[in-house]
C-alpha cells in the first residue's frame, strides 16, 4: 500500500467458505488493514474463539450448520464487545429488513 500506514486489525470470521474468507481478507488489506484472522464454521469454534480479544467478528449470514443469528446469539451472551458485521451473497433484502430489528433486543 503506497502512502497508506496498514492498522492492525483482529478479526473473527464466521464463514465455512475459505475462497470467502480470502476474498474478505484481501478487500481488508486493500483498505489498508493488515488482518489476522481466525475463522471458524461451527457454533463451538466460535464460542471458544470468543475467550480471544477481536477487533471486529465478522458473519456470513447463512452457513450450512448454523446462521448468524445463532453466531449474535451466543455473542450477545459472551462478555466479548466486538463489532458484529453480516455479509451474504444471497440474502434478499425482506429477510434482511426483518432480520434487523430482532438484533436490538439482543
Amino acid at each position: 500500500m503506497s502512502g497508506l500506514v496498514e492498522r492492525p486489525l483482529r478479526v473473527l470470521m464466521v464463514e465455512d467458505s475459505s475462497d470467502d474468507a480470502l476474498l474478505i481478507e484481501r478487500h481488508l488489506r486493500r483498505a489498508g488493514f493488515l488482518p489476522t484472522v481466525e475463522r471458524v464454521d461451527d457454533l463451538e469454534a466460535f464460542r471458544s474463539a470468543l475467550d480471544a480479544p477481536w477487533d471486529v467478528i465478522i458473519a456470513d449470514f447463512n452457513l450450512p450448520r448454523f446462521t448468524a443469528m445463532d453466531a449474535l446469539a451466543v455473542l450477545a451472551a459472551s462478555t466479548q464487545d466486538a463489532p458484529f458485521i453480516v455479509v451474504s451473497g444471497s440474502v434478499v433484502s425482506q429477510i434482511s429488513c426483518a432480520w434487523l430489528p430482532k438484533t436490538r433486543s439482543m
